[in-house]
């Protein structure tokens, strides 16, 4: 797998899988299925494999959408219940995990939340919360550290507590240092720069925690998330105001890298940024761009890539505004709405919320009389 002969990984896992001495076995070869084919944009085929390996666990994830609901409130408050009052950073102290079965589950687990979040977002927080009842269940992992930055993304993003949110990420970050397991910190440093520090503080410490993330991700081998981490700073970086021309500059740097790698999910996100930066720097004529965006779409449809379809109708929303044409700019935020579930807490949400309002003011005055009160109510929800 690792010198792209994916085929050949494949037919070796399966082979593999015939001589499993038993079910935890199996479960940590499928678990090796899932990565690949997360990485291949397969979600649907990841998160099959992943039901499939779980299920030898005696772990059965639920398939429709009242029986998820369900299953997700009994989760939060088997989790409630579990953590009790016991401050969020003393969960360091708890003791090790011992047995085979429930450290397959959680590596399983972890490994799945990616498909997760990237193609399912009704399983993505039950995932979440199946691996830290597991961990406040039965101990410590390297893994837990996913699964902590990863309900810090839950906590803050769906029960809006920020504050709670640090905890569990400055968490997952404690406890991969202390295994001294870079490709964990890689991850952990991920999702707490990417998900839950920018609603905390400074964009500042999101790039020195981008950066000892990528470090860490290189050293470990971990590609897939040192490509997330590349398209997470440059959404910082244009969340932040980095000046256009150089925006440009390290989005053309990022997408050679990001192909290099093979990480299509990565790259279409970094793509769709450079459609925008493109249009505000104003450097391609109106077909030319109509052709590309067309493109664009069409591929990131194909490859599930929703996340790219949001933060571009985001941004070029933004562009629409700044070109003088606010209707086109609400027009791409509302195309955005379908796609929001898979920015879960992406800072790109903010920037939608203060483009959405820009041009509803200016757009106010040509709104009919009955319909500016809820226009003026949305545009304070979305500053609330």
């Amino acid at each position: 797998y690792l010198v792209d002969d994916v085929e050949s990984s494949r037919k070796r896992v399966a082979v593999a899988l015939q001589h499993a001495r038993d079910a935890i076995d199996q479960v940590e070869l499928l678990d090796q299925l899932v990565f690949q084919e997360t990485m291949a944009n397969r979600y649907a085929t990841a998160m099959t494999t992943g039901r499939r390996a779980l299920a030898l666990l005696d772990i059965h994830l639920p398939e429709d959408e009242a029986t998820i609901d369900r299953a997700l409130a009994a989760a939060l408050l088997e989790h409630r219940e579990r953590l009790g009052a016991r401050p969020i950073a003393t969960l360091i102290e708890l003791p090790d995990m011992t047995r085979r079965d429930t450290m397959a589950a959680a590596r399983l687990l972890s490994t799945m939340m990616s498909a997760a979040f990237s193609a399912d977002q009704r399983l993505f927080p039950l995932l979440t919360l199946l691996q830290v009842n597991l961990t406040l269940e039965h101990g410590l992992l390297a893994e837990s550290s996913y699964g902590f930055a990863q309900h810090g993304t839950f906590v803050g993003a769906t029960l809006g507590d920020h504050d709670s949110a640090h905890e569990w990420g400055k968490l997952a970050l404690a406890l991969a240092r202390r295994h001294h397991d870079l490709a964990q910190e890689c991850r952990a440093c991920n999702i707490v720069a990417g998900n839950i520090l920018p609603w905390r503080t400074h964009v500042h410490e999101c790039e020195l925690l981008n950066d000892r993330g990528q470090q860490a991700g290189i050293e470990s081998g971990q590609l897939q998330f040192v490509g997330y981490i590349q398209y997470h700073r440059q959404l910082l970086h244009l969340f932040a105001g980095v000046p256009l021309p150089r925006l440009e500059v390290e989005l053309n740097r990022s997408l050679l890298e990001l192909r290099s790698i093979n990480h299509i999910y990565a790259a279409n996100i970094v793509r769709g940024l450079q459609l925008v930066v493109a249009d505000l720097l104003d450097e391609r004529s109106q077909l030319a761009r109509d052709e590309l965006v067309t493109d664009f779409v069409t591929t990131c449809r194909s490859d599930q890539c929703f996340l790219a379809l949001c933060v571009y109708n985001i941004y070029q929303a933004l562009a629409w505004y700044l070109h003088g044409d606010p209707a086109a700019a609400l027009e791409a935020i509302t195309t955005s709405r379908e796609f929001l579930p898979y920015a879960l807490g992406h800072v790109a949400i903010a920037d939608r919320n203060f483009i959405q309002s820009l041009a509803l003011i200016a757009t106010l005055e040509s709104q009919p009389e009955e319909r500016r009160s809820l226009v003026m109510a949305t545009i304070e929800h979305n500053q609330a």
